[in-house]
């Protein structure tokens, strides 16, 4: 796997990043390796699905790299649909889907909080929409939600700025002011939720506790008003102790690496008016 060309120059990168003498290094044989087109915009997110499937495929052989990327990105969610008359789960309620990153609605909410509560709440399905129950032989009303049924010690967050505009007819960025913590509790993806049918280990979010919380590591902002155009910044937290605290934030723009003295809020790259004693905004 060493002598793959995408594996190979991942790898190139990384011994330069860390042990090269140039201070800035070129990605561009990892943009050749994985036949990306320099002049075409290429989108984050599209960007991390695209390499992080591309190294569970190449890791899939190897003993020793086998399971890797999905050990540490990978999480379980199911929608879970219940008849309000029997309160029995529908068939498919035990089905799960792996996924990599959460996508999170951004347009018509102002935190990540808010997002996630509505994210996750149930949606009532009557009227026209009423659920075929088997067990009552009938159509029912019932409830539908999405489960967080496993957690990954890194949880991906993808902001949906990009969306669809239908009296546009096309994609268009949604720049709504959106405030998200420096830390999340484990709570706020899997607390509170009736699983039934679920594994005891699915129940407790695959291993992981409640009590547990993540630490906001690194941001990646898009800058630009368009979802067909603009610039990638990152803010990432270095040299953090094992429990997250501690580390110094550092903003990445191309070539220029610069220290971040007021850690992520002391920027503009999140819009005017940023920043707060509790989260970024």
């Amino acid at each position: 796997v060493s002598e793959d060309p995408v594996v190979k120059a991942l790898k190139d990168l990384f011994v330069q990043m860390q042990h090269g003498p140039a201070a800035p290094v070129d990605p561009a044989p990892l943009a050749t390796a994985l036949q990306l087109d320099h002049a075409v915009q290429q989108d984050g997110q599209e960007f991390m699905k695209l390499l992080l499937t591309l190294l569970e495929h190449r890791f899939a052989s190897q003993p020793n790299l086998h399971g890797v990327i999905q050990n540490l990105f990978r999480g379980q969610s199911g929608y879970e649909t219940l008849c309000m008359t029997c309160n029995t789960p529908s068939e498919s309620s035990s089905r799960s889907d792996n996924f990599y990153e959460l996508d999170v609605p951004v347009r018509g909410f102002k935190s990540l909080d808010a997002s996630l509560t509505t994210l996750l709440s149930p949606e009532i399905l009557e009227g026209d929409n009423q659920f075929f129950c088997d067990r009552c032989a009938a159509k029912r009303d019932a409830t539908r939600r999405l489960q967080i049924r496993s957690l990954p010690p890194i949880l991906c967050l993808s902001l949906q700025r990009f969306v669809y505009d239908f009296v546009k007819g096309d994609r268009v960025k949604a720049s709504d002011k959106f405030a998200f913590p420096l830390e999340l509790p484990a709570s706020a993806l899997v607390g509170g939720i009736e699983q039934q049918g679920l594994t005891e280990e699915q129940r407790n979010g695959g291993g992981s506790s409640e009590k547990e919380v993540y630490d906001l590591e690194a941001i990646l902002i898009h800058k630009g008003g368009s979802a067909l155009q603009g610039h990638y910044v990152a803010h990432i937290k270095l040299d953090a102790a094992p429990d997250g605290t501690g580390g110094t934030w550092w903003r990445f723009d191309d070539e220029a690496v610069t220290k971040m003295e007021e850690g992520p809020f002391g920027t503009t790259d999140h819009g005017a008016g940023a920043g707060g004693s509790t989260g970024i905004k």
